[in-house]
């Protein structure tokens, strides 16, 4: 075909080449969007792992108290005896997680002269989540076949008593301190008698 003068030809078939020139750019488009479709699934997915891990938190709470009542649990954490006379410690674990426990490890250190460590390993006792547990000696002694070492006859002026309590589930912790004094006993003054202390009349 021959062209009129001063005119120039369109090649139409340099029109086919056009998606050849497209080709890579439509393949990085593609990528950069699959790109973000990925980022947005594994954003929800670690949201979605991260609210199923703070859903299944374990957690205790543990308090020690001491009285002078052998039938219950007092509510302080510090009380004063007479010399000789018993004092009952009471210890009270709580699940405040969202997951059952089921083994707890208690270690008490009692603080005199000479130090005594008991350990009291409690397995196979579900506490669930929202519940709590009083150990009193009858706990100690009629359901887990422990003596009842929880009460103690005063000897010293002073006596804390620190709890740490190991439950199941990543072994969580939580520890407690109460303390018992004992009044010191009455001390009598005997004053010489002599003629300087006898009255004359």
């Amino acid at each position: 075909m021959t062209a009129p003068p001063h005119k120039h030809l369109v090649i139409a078939r340099l029109a086919r080449h056009r998606p050849l020139l497209c080709a890579p750019l439509l393949a990085t488009a593609g990528l950069i969007l699959f790109w973000l479709a990925f980022g947005q699934v594994n954003a929800q997915a670690h949201a979605n792992a991260e609210q199923a891990t703070a859903a299944n938190a374990a957690s205790i709470a543990v308090t020690h108290t001491v009285g002078l009542n052998a039938a219950g649990c007092a509510t302080t954490r510090e009380v004063v005896s007479k010399p000789g006379s018993p004092v009952y410690f009471c210890l009270t674990i709580m699940n405040t997680g969202d997951v059952t426990l089921t083994d707890h490890v208690i270690r008490r250190v009692v603080m005199q002269s000479v130090v005594r460590r008991e350990t009291y390993t409690l397995t196979n006792y579900a506490l669930k989540p929202g519940e709590q547990k009083e150990i009193t000696n009858a706990v100690l002694e009629d359901e887990f076949g422990f003596a009842p070492l929880f009460r103690m006859n005063s000897v010293v002026l002073e006596t804390p008593v620190f709890v740490t309590v190991t439950s199941s589930a990543n072994d969580i912790r939580a520890t407690a301190v109460s303390s018992a004094t004992v009044l010191p006993p009455p001390y009598k003054v005997f004053l010489p008698v002599s003629a300087t202390n006898i009255a004359t009349h």
